[in-house]
């Protein structure tokens, strides 16, 4: 149920003669309009020890914490994270860190752009399946 701009009660009763969309008084309206979000979906096999992994992309996670105000918890290993235009999933398995992210509109167009970024960082924090770096590098440019 909604109102009209008179104030009257109104609800959506469906498409009228023509395909047209009407609320209860025969007045056209337009349908919200659906965007789905952009989303990324990565699974990076690597050669670390579950423990290892999970502590670097902890000090990932604090360190976007620090620098943009991410907030995130942990469920066992997984790693959860809400941010102004994405959602995060990270999913630690034996030899695999797998990432479900979903863009919100205004990171939409930079689909391609992000998920550049986070396979380079991927590799340069978790290495892959022939060896992991010393140390932690993080590349921030898009």
């Amino acid at each position: 149920m909604g109102e009209d701009r008179q104030g009257r009660s109104a609800c959506l009763i469906g498409l009228k003669g023509g395909g047209v969309l009407t609320d209860n008084f025969g007045v056209p309206v337009r349908p919200h309009v659906y965007t789905p979000m952009s989303s990324i979906h990565i699974k990076h096999h690597h050669s670390l020890e579950q423990h290892e992994t999970h502590d670097r992309v902890e000090r990932v996670a604090e360190y976007l914490k620090k620098k943009y105000k991410v907030k995130y918890t942990w469920k066992g290993e997984q790693l959860s994270s809400k941010h102004k235009g994405a959602h995060v999933h990270v999913n630690l398995t034996d030899g695999c860190v797998e990432l479900k992210i979903q863009l919100g509109v205004l990171f939409s167009p930079l689909k391609g752009r992000i998920e550049r970024a986070i396979r380079k960082n991927l590799h340069s924090v978790i290495g892959d399946e022939e060896g992991a770096p010393a140390k932690i590098t993080l590349h921030e440019k898009l």
